[in-house]
């Protein structure tokens, strides 16, 4: 969901709403940036680097348990957070989840945070000294 445009999230529950039988359950997760504000947020080169260095720096210390090169793991690392550097809005508390839910036409909104959510090892969080945990989404149709 979060990997969508603000504008196509709405058109996406909607869409799984409408796929829904009466009844069925859409189950999925997302990152939630309690405190976050409405501009929208992206990853900048120095960013990209460090993100890039420290999955380096990780790799090598574990390189007799991996299947492929650190610097492999490392190059990927940086197109992953390439691909992420557009700007996006980032949800910004768990009412507002409800929300999105609810106003697709879900009831029964289950949020279930997942685990140590440990947002200083998080990179979907450029620029955002705020709380971030990631939660499961349970919504039902009714």
């Amino acid at each position: 969901l979060a990997m969508l445009p603000w504008d196509m999230q709405k058109l996406a529950l909607a869409r799984w709403h409408g796929l829904l039988r009466q009844g069925g359950r859409v189950i999925t997760s997302v990152r939630v940036h309690h405190g976050a504000g409405p501009e929208p947020v992206g990853f900048d080169e120095q960013q990209t680097q460090a993100f890039q260095d420290k999955t380096l720096r990780l790799a090598q210390a574990s390189q007799e348990n991996l299947d492929m090169p650190a610097e492999t793991l490392a190059e990927g690392a940086r197109r992953y957070i390439e691909h992420r550097r557009r700007k996006r809005r980032l949800h910004s508390s768990l009412d507002e989840i409800r929300g999105l839910f609810a106003n697709a036409g879900f009831d029964s909104i289950n949020l279930l945070p997942i685990g140590q959510n440990r947002p200083d090892d998080n990179p979907s969080v450029p620029n955002r000294k705020n709380k971030s945990e990631r939660v499961n989404i349970i919504a039902h149709r009714p």
